[in-house]
């Protein structure tokens, strides 16, 4: 089916960082934390798919090849992440307000949502679904004779969920069928499904 297209938009922002914590992931189904948590004030978001790529020979030349998207990775630079929230998604312990990073700390599962802002009041709406934070990378540099701003770095690598092989939700507002109450309530609850229209 052709992309239903209402108009045309272009990518002018992005903000509305969100994340939630998995609880589960099987065959009897998935589950996350209810609460949706802010990780900041994003400047700039790229995704890069994960391929598992194979091919075949007969008779001396090339006679099929695939590729299979397997995960993707993110690398989102925020303006400060909340310190609760990095502990959280790092698995970090915090004690009297003191966030503690140990060796052996393991980083859950969380999902992370975000909106990109389009001309037009347009907007898309995105959650990856099931990925694990590396330690963040922080810049932070001196004051001269100009006040240089300190920023963050999150990567997370994202694969397929296992109750249900699903890696992202998104979603175009210019798209004739997504409506404006879908994406309001986008980023309301958890993604355990796509936000629908109700029937």
């Amino acid at each position: 089916m052709f992309f239903k297209e209402k108009q045309r938009s272009y990518r002018i922002n992005v903000n509305n960082p969100v994340y939630c914590k998995m609880l589960t992931d099987d065959s009897a189904g998935v589950t996350y934390e209810p609460e949706i948590k802010s990780l900041g004030e994003a400047m700039q978001v790229q995704v890069t798919s994960q391929t598992a790529s194979g091919e075949i020979f007969g008779n001396g030349i090339k006679v099929n090849k695939e590729d299979r998207l397997v995960g993707m990775t993110l690398a989102m630079d925020i303006t400060k992440i909340p310190p609760a929230s990095a502990a959280e998604i790092l698995g970090h312990e915090v004690k009297d307000g003191v966030v503690i990073d140990n060796a052996d700390d393991d980083a859950p599962y969380i999902a992370i949502g975000y909106q990109v802002d389009g001309t037009g009041k347009n907007k898309e709406c995105v959650w990856l679904l099931k990925g694990k934070a590396q330690p963040i990378n922080d810049s932070v540099q001196q004051r001269t004779t100009t006040i240089n701003y300190s920023t963050q770095t999150l990567n997370v690598n994202f694969i397929n969920r296992k109750f249900d092989e699903n890696l992202r939700f998104y979603a175009d507002s210019t798209h004739e069928d997504f409506t404006d109450e879908q994406a309001d309530k986008w980023f309301l609850e958890p993604p355990i499904k796509p936000v629908f229209k109700r029937s």
